[in-house]
């Protein structure tokens, strides 16, 4: 009898211990999971539903991890703040590069997300994104 019971004691521990260690790995390696409102990106919930406001459901928005570096190595990467180990210096916050999409015909129109222009309904492109020759595949020399 007390056997089983010393066994059973050690097998919650142990499966305890698993998971926690588990839990920690995943917390550390994955990024934050938010679900947000297409339609009020104010409003933030840490699991799906709906929208408060307009009934909409939830977006899931993965939150970027944080990541540190040096201002002189940019090719030393932490992701806790501390000292760089070649020159000493503080490790800044390295903030993630902001994707925006625009209109081809009206740059003014600038989103986060891709779509179509609301002015004249073209696909938005990548801001910065190089453009393709009108003239590539039709057939003419290209120039």
């Amino acid at each position: 009898m007390k056997k089983r019971i010393l066994i059973s004691t050690l097998a919650v521990l142990a499966i305890f211990t698993i998971t926690a260690t588990a839990n920690n790995l995943l917390q550390e390696q994955g990024a934050k999971v938010e679900y947000t409102c297409p339609m009020h990106p104010e409003v933030i919930s840490d699991k799906p539903g709906q929208c408060p406001k307009c009934g909409m459901d939830l977006e899931k928005k993965e939150v970027a991890k944080v990541e540190y570096t040096c201002p002189m190595h940019p090719e030393v990467i932490s992701d806790k703040p501390g000292k760089c180990p070649k020159c000493d210096m503080n490790l800044e916050k390295k903030e993630p590069a902001k994707v925006e999409y625009t209109c081809s015909m009206h740059p003014e129109i600038i989103t986060e997300k891709p779509g179509k222009c609301l002015k004249c309904g073209m696909e938005l492109v990548k801001k910065g994104a190089k453009k393709k020759s009108m003239m590539k595949g039709c057939g003419m020399m290209n120039m």
